[in-house]
Order: structure tokens, then C-alpha cells, then sequence
């Protein structure tokens, strides 16, 4: 008998460059977003721009706070790597889990 596992795969919904400084409140913020069609709370958002030869800064969605700004919490060690919010003309990638 065949046994089969599913593993959850990371799939890209939404790419886009931020718009503002969202440095101080660990936002992410982009006028042509479409957060609330796309993302869910506990989405990965990676911003390869900051820290790029680190690996870039990635955060957890913890609120969707309108269609063009994301609540963000940092994820990563310390150091350059751990995320302080997206900074204005930064790229970043949204990852959601999927099945």
C-alpha cells in the first residue's frame, strides 16, 4: 500500500516595491498593494533589498492594516538579519503557505 505525505509548500501572491519608511513601526507599506486580497495574517514577507548580502530581513504578517500596509513582526537572529520594519524603496516578496 502507497502511503503519501503532503508538505506545505510557500507560494509567492504578492512583489512590489515599498513606498514608504516603515522603519519605526515595523510596517510595510506599498500604494499599488493589494494586501487584503492576498495576504493573511502569518504570511512571510522577505525584503531582499535590506541587508542583501545577509540574506535579506524577512518578518511575519502579524496585522493587515489596509489593501497598502502590512503590520510586521521581525523574524531572524541578531544582527543585520533581524528586520526593523521596510524601508522606502524597498523590494520584498509575500509568501502564504499553501498545500
Amino acid at each position: 500500500m502507497e502511503k503519501f505525505i503532503n508538505f506545505k509548500q510557500l507560494n509567492v501572491v504578492e512583489t512590489g516595491t515599498s513606498t514608504a519608511d516603515g522603519s519605526a513601526a515595523l510596517t510595510l507599506t506599498d500604494t499599488s498593494g493589494t494586501f487584503f486580497e492576498t495576504t493573511l495574517v502569518n504570511a512571510i514577507v522577505w525584503d531582499r533589498t535590506t541587508a542583501a548580502s545577509d540574506g535579506g530581513q524577512k518578518y511575519l504578517v502579524t496585522s493587515v492594516d489596509s489593501a497598502t500596509q502590512l503590520t510586521l513582526g521581525a523574524l531572524g537572529p541578531a544582527g543585520s538579519t533581524l528586520g526593523t520594519g521596510v524601508p522606502s524603496g524597498a523590494s520584498y516578496f509575500i509568501y502564504m503557505p499553501e498545500y
